[in-house]
């Protein structure tokens, strides 16, 4: 590890975990559901890695999102997840302060509620829906433009996560 006293800025979070070598030990199974404080840490961490850190010599370090979910020690799939839920929770109004020390699984109650409730009166509450418009070969637009433009969809991920934080 590099000499952290010639940096001028004390290190941070990501960059501190970002200089530690990847974990070559199995993954061990869980025995309790994270809070939703957790995973907005590990997901805030992970996309911070992602989005590249500055190592104490000035260089940025950027992990791939496989490698980055390593560093934290969390799945990508359950990352991947996790940040889904944040952004549904967000759009939906959830009050994330509120419910910071409550278990993920009331996250997922609220936006599955949410999601139904959007459903059954179909999207009129003014926000953005679901769904999307039927084009051709009776797919909705959104089901075409998730499979031609995956790395847009990476791009608003990587815009919307100045939103978590």
């Amino acid at each position: 590890m590099a000499n952290q006293a010639s940096s001028s800025q004390p290190p941070n979070l990501a960059t501190t975990i970002a200089q530690q070598p990847l974990p070559a030990q199995p993954h061990q199974k869980r025995t309790k559901e994270r809070t939703i404080q957790d995973i907005i840490e590990k997901v805030s961490l992970w996309r911070k890695l992602y989005n590249g850190v500055t190592d104490p010599e000035g260089n940025l370090l950027r992990y791939s999102l496989e490698d980055a979910a390593s560093k934290v020690g969390v799945s990508k799939k359950s990352l991947d997840d996790y940040l889904l839920q944040l952004r549904f929770g967000k759009r939906f109004g959830f009050d994330f302060q509120k419910h910071k020390d409550d278990k993920v699984g009331v996250l997922r109650t609220f936006v599955k509620n949410e999601k139904s409730k959007e459903k059954t009166t179909g999207g009129a509450n003014g926000k953005k829906g679901a769904g999307g418009v039927k084009g051709r070969k009776g797919r909705t637009t959104r089901d075409s433009d998730e499979e031609e433009d995956g790395e847009e969809a990476e791009d608003e991920q990587e815009n919307e996560d100045d939103d978590i934080e």
